[in-house]
């Protein structure tokens, strides 16, 4: 199937096989093929993760849902901006989380980074993909801690990023942070919380 999304054309390919699990895809009918016994590519067979999206161009939280869905991943929360992430936060709905894909830029008062450095706040353990355009950034977000993601960007990047054990080289922010993990580089002030 192609479609296209803000004038990009992109291709999603959809393959029904034979039921392998008894749980089913949260994508309609469509089986997730080797859901929980999909390999990495050390060989090793790579454990489900739970993820959360913040991204207000809900066609993208879509394609992004199906693809982590199809690979074995779960999808505990989709938001569309900072405060509807923020408020999640605050009622324990990102306590499982263990991968965040963050958009930079969002309708609202709070931006992608914002939205990252709280959730890295608040649980340590999350490991953090701001994505974004702006190409401008991206020495910021890594030194920070967090993946950058350059959009659009292959899914596999994506994929292979989520696949990848928690690690100091998989971009998770260090214990050695300080609270204010750093300045926002858009507004050029330090992030206060």
């Amino acid at each position: 199937m192609t479609f296209a999304l803000q004038g990009i054309p992109l291709k999603l390919a959809i393959v029904r096989t034979p039921t392998t699990t008894s749980e089913a895809c949260p994508v309609g009918d469509i089986e997730c093929a080797g859901r929980n016994t999909s390999k990495n590519k050390k060989g090793s067979e790579k454990r489900k993760k739970k993820i959360a999206i913040i991204e207000d161009f809900v066609e993208l939280s879509n394609i992004y849902s199906i693809a982590l869905a199809l690979h074995g991943h779960e999808v505990v929360f989709v938001g569309k901006s900072g405060e509807e992430a923020v408020k999640a936060l605050s009622s324990g709905k990102l306590g499982s989380v263990e991968c965040a894909i963050i958009d930079y830029k969002m309708k609202g008062a709070l931006d992608g980074l914002e939205v990252a450095n709280r959730i890295s706040n608040s649980n340590r353990e999350v490991r953090i993909a701001v994505a974004s355009a702006d190409f401008s950034i991206k020495e910021a977000v890594e030194d920070i801690g967090f993946k950058f993601l350059r959009k659009p960007f292959a899914m596999s990047d994506l994929l292979d990023w989520i696949d990848q054990e928690n690690t100091e080289s998989s971009f998770s922010p260090s214990r050695s942070h300080s609270k204010n993990l750093g300045k926002d580089p858009r507004r050029n002030r330090d992030i206060e919380y």
